[in-house]
């Protein structure tokens, strides 16, 4: 690695407006373990099985390039990082045919793949005086990744299928965990058909071979902001979260969207159903449907807290400090499910987030 502080030249400016300039460059190549159960243990009270004997390290090689600005003495700073991986040798849980290993599912290294993207931090305090301050601080991120090549005996390798739950796969030419569904056929209202999906390869049968690669589960980029406001002994802030370009695979919809789960034959009483049973009239689940892998852009604001400070208490030897704090204060979002942050970008029955409200009382002696 490398970098250069610009302003501690000797001909840096005096009085300058920026108050710091740094270019950096580093390049590396590390060894990672996931971390799996099955890798993390230390001990096993049975003989081990599902074992691959020729498993290695994933390797990661990484370009980054980046700069430190800051400004104004400091009341400004940005930073700036852009990032190149290549991942060798990654290391991934895969389905093995059956009598081939003790085990249907083998942690294995699976390929190559890349990715890339841009980390963007800026801080800045507009305000500062005696008796008021306000401060700011985003943060911009960008991910993209393609796997390059796979090990196996075919050019697909397929994760783990999850029926009803939605299907993910990971083909060369195509992001990590790309949804795998069929193509609905809709009707001119939008609404999909039941039981009828797009003949991909136009054979008269709807197989396997007609799923296709719809979406992926992890976001194009993600914005955080937070920022903190004082005035006298009056202090408030905030921090939230914007991410776009996520996907979710409503399993939720798919599974209760319908008119069969009303009826419930093991017990004497009716079944819950999603509000989409009474819009799309589906007698049975719509299974593997792109219908349910569903735009996930949202903005959530993580917490909002107000504090005051009483000071000079019994005699100056007390200070308190009032807080109210709510958490998870609010999302915005199109999805139609509960949340749509899913990091598996699987929604079945998930329960919701709370909302927390919290007083708090801190005394300074």
């Amino acid at each position: 690695s490398a970098s250069w502080q610009l302003h501690n030249e000797a001909f840096w400016p005096e009085n300058s407006f920026f108050s710091a300039l740094q270019p950096r460059l580093s390049y590396g190549t590390h060894g990672i373990v996931p971390v799996f159960s099955s890798i993390a243990n230390t001990f096993f009270p049975n003989t081990p099985y599902g074992l691959d004997m020729n498993l290695k390290p994933e390797k990661r090689t990484t370009l980054n390039g980046g700069i430190d600005i800051a400004m104004l003495n400091n009341r400004i700073t940005l930073s700036a990082d852009y990032h190149k991986t290549q991942h060798m040798d990654i290391v991934m849980p895969i389905l093995v045919p059956s009598g081939t290993n003790l085990s249907s599912i083998i942690l294995t290294n699976i390929g190559e793949a890349e990715s890339s993207g841009w980390d963007i931090a800026l801080h800045a305090l507009p305000v500062l005086t005696e008796n008021l301050s306000w401060s700011i601080t985003t943060h911009f991120h960008s991910s993209s990744n393609e796997i390059i090549r796979l090990n196996h005996f075919t050019d697909d390798y397929e994760g783990f299928r999850f029926g009803s739950n939605g299907n993910f796969i990971n083909s060369p030419g195509y992001p990590f965990s790309s949804f795998f569904v069929l193509q609905s056929i809709y009707n001119n209202e939008g609404h999909p058909q039941p039981d009828m999906y797009v003949d991909q390869n136009q054979d008269g049968m709807i197989t396997q071979d007609d799923f296709i690669r719809y979406q992926t589960p992890y976001p194009d980029y993600t914005v955080g902001i937070a920022s903190q406001l004082q005035w006298n002994n009056w202090n408030v802030g905030f921090s939230g979260r914007f991410q776009s370009g996520n996907y979710v695979y409503n399993n939720t919809s798919s599974f209760f969207g319908n008119y069969s789960r009303i009826y419930r034959p093991e017990g004497p009483y009716l079944g819950n159903i999603t509000p989409e049973a009474v819009v799309l009239n589906f007698d049975n689940p719509h299974l593997n449907s792109n219908y349910y892998v569903q735009d996930a852009t949202f903005f959530r604001m993580d917490f909002i807290s107000l504090g005051y400070r009483i000071g000079g208490l019994l005699q100056d030897a007390l200070n308190l400090t009032l807080t109210a704090t709510v958490q998870n204060a609010f999302v915005l979002t199109n999805y139609e499910g509960m949340d749509p942050e899913v990091p598996s970008g699987i929604d079945y029955q998930r329960y919701p987030r709370p909302r927390t409200f919290v007083l708090g009382v801190k005394m300074d002696f």
